[in-house]
């Protein structure tokens, strides 16, 4: 059990914009130009900011994928990358629930998806906010998404 002192830290991530007007599975969309300066851009200030997850949760659809393997290029020590198709067709409900099972030992999580699971996710966690959490939101470009939720997030109910 967590003995109250220690920080943990939420980052959910959009995927960055990705490919609309190819006929393809929408699971296969590639990101755009502007999609992989999105990365950079987000990176930087994650960087900045001191938000280098220890373990990233993905969607398995490509955009997702390489938008959590370009964010994560930098970071040292690299986080470990997990794949999770589930992500793809999850809820807010769903993404919470991922969240709140990973164990104590992460202190340091992004989970990284789609719309609207992602805002529903956010809107949750925002009315479940009290006096000892914070929520930063950085809306960078106009698809993509990092916020980040500190000091602790919530546990299974």
């Amino acid at each position: 059990m967590r003995s109250g002192l220690e920080s943990r830290t939420l980052m959910i991530l959009r995927h960055a914009k990705a490919v609309k007007d190819k006929p393809m599975p929408d699971r296969d969309r590639p990101l755009t130009e502007e999609g992989r300066e999105q990365i950079k851009l987000m990176r930087r200030h994650a960087l900045a900011a001191g938000l280098v997850p220890e373990l990233v949760l993905t969607s398995d659809a490509l955009r997702a994928r390489t938008t959590a393997e370009d964010f994560c290029k930098k970071f040292v020590p690299p986080p470990a990358l997990v794949l999770m198709r589930e992500i793809y067709d999850a809820g807010g409900d769903d993404i919470l629930a991922l969240v709140r099972v990973q164990p104590d030992s992460v202190t340091r999580l992004l989970l990284v998806g789609h719309n609207p699971a992602l805002e529903g996710a956010v809107m949750q966690l925002c009315a479940e906010v009290g006096p000892r959490k914070r929520i930063f939101q950085r809306e960078l470009w106009r698809s993509s998404m990092l916020v980040a939720v500190g000091p602790t997030w919530p546990r299974q109910q």
